[in-house]
């Protein structure tokens, strides 16, 4: 993947244990500025967010565990105003984040 845009990409991660985290982050390590991991809510087989930042450390990127949603949105508010925020790693992170945000399936 190339870089399109020249304003920060900050990716949220979240995933489950049974993904393949370090060949998820290397084909986005040229596109992702900065990686925020934290827990999925609805999904105890979540990788623990330490080791999924270590995961993305692995293949060069800027990593830092968080523990929700709400911290790394004020981090991102605080740190990088101008980003594109991605938000990747599972299907139930964004569950999650749709339920949180009681946004309606479509």
């Amino acid at each position: 993947m190339e870089k399109k845009s020249n304003r920060p990409i900050i990716m949220i991660a979240s995933m489950l244990k049974t993904k393949d985290t370090i060949g998820y982050f290397r084909l986005l390590a040229n596109l992702v500025d900065k990686v925020y991991t934290i827990p999925l809510n609805s999904n105890s087989a979540s990788v623990c967010p330490i080791i999924l930042a270590q995961s993305a450390q692995k293949v060069g990127l800027s990593a830092s565990p968080q523990t929700n949603l709400q911290t790394v949105f004020h981090k991102i508010s605080l740190e990088h105003k101008d980003a594109i925020i991605f938000i990747g790693g599972s299907l139930y992170f964004a569950g999650d984040i749709l339920r949180d945000n009681e946004t309606p399936p479509c």
